[in-house]
């Protein structure tokens, strides 16, 4: 009787054993454990990604980022990384399966069209270290730019000019409008035109006809997606224009009575000049008989009286000093006082 009990007790022990629990010997002691957990096992750690920005990517120039994986306590990760690029519309751009050194690798950061971009980088764990996954959202800033304008063409009072603009970007090529404002120089708009980039980086535009005076040319890039804006200005002069002198007699003088004459003047493509002619007397020998000053009507004319005079040769002398639009000039009448 006594070898059948210590077989059941036996059977006892083993399969307390197998389903976890904790026995005793009969000397009071523990037999086993839970099956499958050893003693000294103990669960992975939590896995911790730090993702830093060592240098910017720009459009031309590549970057880098730093990565860093290890547990709570410090502890450097083994194995592999894996990096995602995406760019701001979540669109993939570059996939890549990295090796950690000491628990950290670099990464390289493509340059690319300005815009904001995202690094995901997932670790996916060790015997030691739970996966993890860490993020960087970086910038790729735009190009800075600048412009310069030149005026190919002055315009006048009869003819268009013409205006080229040049953007001029750090890196890439701008694409768009270029919008130029003639304004004057205290700032009241004239007109405003538009004209595309060329292949050249460069636009031309038509300046319309303007009166003589001094002008404030403003052009303006707006940008694009990966240019800045930028301004530019500069004056340009419209020159004075030549004085036009039309004559005609009523009557010219002689010995028995008076005569007149008729002067106007005026600028091409301006109108009539504005002020005093000079209007100087002459006989044949260049001695001054008389000196007349005449102010110019509305319509830049004034009309000259002449005394009676004895035969001879004789000059008028007319003197316009100018004014803002038209330049100062001179011209000669020769006439002859007869006796009929």
């Amino acid at each position: 009787m006594k070898s059948v009990r210590r077989s059941i007790a036996g059977l006892v022990t083993v399969a307390l054993a197998v389903t976890g629990a904790s026995v005793l010997s009969p000397a009071g002691t523990p037999v086993s454990q839970a099956a499958g957990v050893g003693a000294g096992v103990r669960a992975a750690e939590p896995g911790i990604v730090t993702v830093s920005l060592n240098s910017a990517a720009t459009q031309d120039n590549a970057g880098l980022a730093n990565i860093t994986v290890a547990d709570a306590e410090g502890t450097p990760a083994t194995g592999t990384v894996k990096t995602t690029v995406t760019d701001s519309a979540d669109v993939v751009l570059t996939t890549d399966t990295l090796p950690l050194v000491d628990g950290t690798v670099e990464v390289t950061l493509l340059p690319g069209y300005a815009g904001n971009y995202t690094l995901t980088v997932f670790y996916p764990g060790n015997g030691d270290i739970t996966e993890a996954e860490g993020t960087l959202v970086y910038t790729i800033e735009k190009a800075t730019s600048t412009a310069s304008i030149l005026v190919t063409r002055v315009p006048t009072p009869l003819v268009a000019g013409s205006a080229t603009v040049f953007i001029s970007p750090s890196v890439g090529s701008p694409t768009g409008n270029v919008l130029v404002q003639v304004k004057t120089l205290a700032g009241a708009v004239l007109a405003t035109t538009s004209a595309p980039l060329d292949a050249d980086d460069s636009a031309t535009v038509a300046l319309s006809r303007r009166q003589p005076g001094t002008y404030a040319l403003v052009a303006t890039y707006a940008g694009d997606a990966n240019v800045n804006p930028t301004t530019s200005s500069t004056t340009f002069t419209v020159a004075r224009v030549a004085a036009v002198w039309s004559i005609g007699w009523n009557r010219k003088p002689t010995p028995w009575r008076t005569g007149s004459l008729r002067i106007r003047v005026t600028g091409g493509g301006v109108g009539a000049a504005t002020g005093v002619i000079t209007v100087r007397l002459k006989n044949s020998n260049g001695t001054v008989l008389r000196t007349t000053r005449i102010r110019l009507n509305e319509a830049g004319l004034a009309t000259v009286w002449l005394p009676r005079l004895r035969v001879g040769r004789y000059a008028v002398v007319a003197s316009y000093p100018g004014d803002s639009k038209v330049r100062a000039g001179t011209t000669v009448v020769r006439f002859a006082s007869v006796r009929r």
